[in-house]
């Protein structure tokens, strides 16, 4: 199944059912993507392993292996190099020991393991593009409803409009807003000039 990054809780709830066996992220934006694989990561109280197998059996020995602490881990695997075929279906959709993870770069609709993920019931895609303005809010206010924190409506539409890149810049720029405010109380237009001010003084010519 198709998801966009904004969907992720609806993921997150797939895999903690058992309805989704394994993910694919991708997308031009390695921000959101090294985002959303944190966030399964701490929604399922799971490390990161990341791995680069030779082989379907490789794949098939990693995901079945347990640690030192028969613990699970999330496998995490390059989805450009992967060559789609029935046994690695097969792995795929199987009930693993280890969570397997694909991340892929900007992987175009012809992909065939793009086409794969997004057609299987029981696994899901996860398009990373960049945040248009609209997203951006639902990410601000994402992060200061988690805070318990509040924004004045005027101060969150121009908040949005100054942020842009990646995923990870974004999460950046509202941390700071967060952490000027100590945690606490509203944030307002004079708030947010006086922390973009403080970086730009800040930032080298």
């Amino acid at each position: 199944m198709k998801f966009y990054a904004n969907k992720i809780d609806q993921v997150i709830t797939g895999i903690k059912k058992g309805d989704i066996k394994s993910v694919l992220i991708y997308g031009p934006d390695s921000g959101i993507t090294y985002s959303i694989l944190s966030q399964i990561s701490k929604a399922l109280s799971l490390n990161i392993v990341n791995n680069d197998p030779e082989s379907v059996d490789d794949l098939s020995l990693e995901l079945i292996n347990t640690n030192f602490f028969s613990q699970k881990d999330i496998i995490k695997i390059s989805a450009n190099s992967l060559k789609i075929s029935n046994s690695l279906k097969e792995i795929i959709l199987s009930d693993n020991h280890n969570y397997l993870v694909l991340i892929g770069a900007d992987l175009d609709k012809s992909s065939a393991i793009r086409k794969f993920f997004e057609t299987e019931k029981n696994l899901a895609a996860i398009a990373c593009y960049p945040d248009d303005e609209r997203g951006i809010k639902a990410i601000l206010l994402k992060a200061l409803g988690a805070a318990q924190m509040r924004i004045d409506p005027a101060a969150l539409d121009i908040f949005a409009s100054m942020l842009s890149g990646n995923r990870a810049m974004i999460e950046s720029e509202i941390n700071k807003v967060i952490l000027y405010k100590n945690n606490k109380g509203k944030i307002d237009y004079e708030d947010i000039k006086a922390v973009i001010s403080s970086h730009t003084e800040e930032s080298p010519d």
